[in-house]
């Protein structure tokens, strides 16, 4: 958990997500909740115990502001770069890259990402890559996006290259990149 009370960091860091917003539905409305949190002044030390009362009552409501960021994405008002780099955080968490060693030795490749809600971020990475198999519907809130194809594969690892994954699934992509070049 990350715990921030520091007033002047606080309003640093909402100006960075004013300029770079968060992408998923249910951030940018925690951040809308909590924006609308601070222009009613529920988070002053002067607060009365009836304002902390109210936050707390309505903050399971932070998921219903209905700020269409489905139209952010729809018109391209999202910075490429800024796009291309939240990507990279967002594969880092939601990806896989799949190899499978067929029956003669040879490998079958895959990429699949998956994510719940936001069936739009999927679209966005199927327009993006141009992947041409349809995004599945898993259940209700699930989504899933898969190719094989690759010349698909080789643009993401184009993509992985240029906006370089972070954490663990920069080891696991580089051993993919291995085999997936040989």
């Amino acid at each position: 958990m990350w715990l921030l009370d520091d007033k002047k960091c606080i309003f640093y860091i909402m100006k960075i997500f004013e300029n770079y917003p968060p992408l998923t539905t249910r951030l940018y409305n925690q951040f809308a909740f909590f924006k609308a949190c601070l222009t009613k002044n529920l988070f002053l030390k002067s607060s009365t115990r009836n304002d902390l009362y109210n936050f707390l009552n309505n903050r399971k409501s932070r998921l219903d502001f209905k700020i269409n960021i489905v139209n952010k994405f729809n018109n391209k008002k999202i910075d490429s770069n800024f796009f291309c780099a939240w990507l990279s955080g967002f594969m880092e968490i939601k990806s896989s890259f799949l190899l499978k060693i067929k029956m003669d030795n040879s490998y079958s490749y895959l990429f699949s990402i998956e994510h719940n809600q936001d069936y739009f971020v999927l679209y966005k990475i199927y327009k993006l890559y141009n992947i041409n198999v349809n995004i599945k519907n898993i259940n209700n809130m699930s989504y899933i996006l898969k190719t094989s194809n690759k010349n698909i594969l080789n643009n993401i690892i184009n993509h992985c290259i240029s906006y370089p994954l972070q954490g663990e699934k920069s080891k696991l992509l580089n051993q993919f990149i291995k085999i997936f070049y040989k």
